[in-house]
């Protein structure tokens, strides 16, 4: 229930196509994660790992697509201070 209510919210706010794909697999990975989580105190590899790839692989499908690239060179400096920090 949780997850379509989510779904839901992100297609009517999230444009374009494979934006919305992206927020929607992170949306259904972090509520899979959430519930993993809260059961064993631990995030699983072997989904968070996939997830991250898969949602980073469609944002950067999505910036060229829609042809702007000097995005993807945003994205990229914003995950490497988020993840430096």
């Amino acid at each position: 229930m949780l997850s379509a209510a989510v779904l839901g919210l992100l297609a009517l706010r999230v444009h374009p196509l494979l934006v919305l794909a992206a927020a929607g697999l992170a949306a259904a990975g972090g509520i899979v994660l959430g519930a993993v989580d809260a059961s064993t105190q631990g995030l699983p590899d072997k989904v968070l790992i996939p997830t991250l790839v898969a949602v980073a692989a469609l944002l950067v499908a999505a910036g060229i697509v829609d042809h702007r690239p000097e995005r993807l060179g945003s994205a990229l400096a914003g995950a490497a201070a988020a993840f430096a920090g």
